[in-house]
């Protein structure tokens, strides 16, 4: 099932119009709370003004507020007391109890919240009140006002950042393109040089990757062309014999012979054959990595091979001198001793001596002719036998050997050895 791809651009904004909205909350309720504060001053400051004002006696007469008339955000209810009788009220139908104390007090008239401000002078009582209800809505209207704008600033942030972010992208548009537009052969690495530094990361492993496909690519159009080139020569061989097997049906001896070398090229085809998909298997990387014991890994391979070493006359040693673990694909440890045991039995002489040892290393020695020094890294190459060999092998060996090896971490080197032919060792 395919996976939806979301939106890199679309989730920033996403969570820059959340955290916008959560500030512009929060900016909400505090500037109402301060303004509200601020307002309450304000009010009570007119309320103690005009009260005292009234107290001192000066003639108010023309100027005292109708409460029908005021503004309805502002009004205030007015009342003057002298002892006990109501001389002056504002609004008849909210009346105000008479108050003991000077001062603020918040009380209930005619089923409202009203803030009042007492000001007592001798026998004089006046009192100031207001509707709290009417202050809250002067503070929410304030708020709103100012909101405007912020909500306006916030459209502009969110749209000016959603260009940003979309030139901020450009980069990896273009990186998009270019790598679309690339033919399934085409390896180049891309141009860096511009680039931001928080992509240069990206597109240095596109490179790095890049480079590890077009070396694939080239190892397998290389196998392809080694593999064609030395199948040729088998092939050819084999329908040659097959035509002197046709020819020499009325001659038994002849046949025989014919038939055994055909057979013998048979087996040199399948070996061919098997060699070659051994070390496209070695390339191709695919088994498990595991930790295992190499003597313990070692023993079942050189039991394998204590016949044919025996048979060929070879006394075949193993020295174990410390455990040496190996982190890697056991098939590719054994594919490297296989392959260095084959050369050292094939290449060592009726008598002579094959000796493995385990220590820091792992060591495959053989008293056999050895390798002139000259020739010791071209016997890694494929299909490289040297001039003048006896043997009959593909040339493939040492190089399967060697990819195996280095798929272990080790490195595979061939030196003199102490028994007067080749070692062959594996060092990490």
């Amino acid at each position: 099932m395919k996976t939806k791809a979301y939106s890199l651009r679309v989730r920033l904004l996403m969570f820059l119009v959340a955290l916008l909205t959560i500030a512009l909350g929060v900016q909400a309720v505090l500037s109402y709370k301060v303004l509200l504060e601020e307002s309450e001053e304000i009010f009570d400051y007119q309320m103690r003004q005009v009260a005292q004002i009234l107290a001192r006696g000066d003639d108010l007469t023309s100027t005292l507020p109708n409460t029908a008339d005021a503004d309805e955000d502002l009004r205030f209810y007015l009342q003057i007391w002298d002892e006990d009788e109501l001389e002056y009220a504002s609004d008849r139908r909210h009346l105000m109890p008479r108050q003991a104390q000077p001062g603020f007090t918040n009380i209930s008239v005619a089923g409202q919240r009203v803030r009042i401000y007492t000001e007592i002078h001798g026998e004089l009582q006046v009192q100031v009140g207001q509707a709290l209800g009417e202050r809250y809505e002067v503070a929410q209207d304030v708020a709103l006002e100012t909101a405007w704008p912020m909500l306006f600033m916030a459209v502009l942030i969110v749209l000016a950042t959603a260009l940003i972010v979309t030139l901020a992208l450009r980069p990896l548009t273009r990186l998009q393109h270019e790598l679309t537009l690339r033919t399934p052969g085409e390896m180049m690495p891309l141009d860096i040089r511009g680039m931001p530094s928080e992509i240069v990361p990206l597109a240095e492993e596109t490179n790095a990757l890049m480079a590890r496909m077009e070396r694939a690519y080239q190892q397998q159009r290389q196998f392809v062309s080694d593999a064609a080139h030395e199948l040729r020569t088998p092939l050819t061989a084999l329908l040659l014999q097959n035509e002197a097997i046709r020819q020499q049906l009325d001659e038994p001896a002849a046949l025989q012979k014919a038939v055994a070398e055909q057979r013998q090229g048979i087996q040199r085809a399948a070996r061919l054959v098997e060699q070659l998909l051994l070390l496209a298997r070695q390339e191709a990387d695919c088994e498990d990595m595991a930790d295992f014991d190499a003597g313990k890994a070692l023993k079942p391979l050189l039991e394998e091979y204590a016949p044919l070493a025996g048979k060929a006359g070879i006394g075949l040693q193993f020295v174990e001198r410390q455990e040496l673990r190996v982190h890697g694909r056991p098939a590719a440890f054994a594919a490297v001793m296989r392959n260095l045991l084959d050369n050292a039995i094939k290449y060592t002489p009726e008598g002579g001596v094959v000796k493995v040892s385990i220590a820091d290393d792992i060591r495959v020695e053989d008293s056999g002719p050895g390798i002139p020094a000259e020739q010791r890294e071209r016997v890694f190459d494929r299909f490289y036998r040297i001039p003048g060999s006896q043997g009959q092998g593909s040339g493939l060996g040492l190089a399967i050997a060697r990819t195996a090896a280095s798929s272990l971490g080790a490195q595979l080197q061939l030196q003199p050895s102490t028994l007067g032919g080749l070692a062959a060792v594996l060092k990490w």
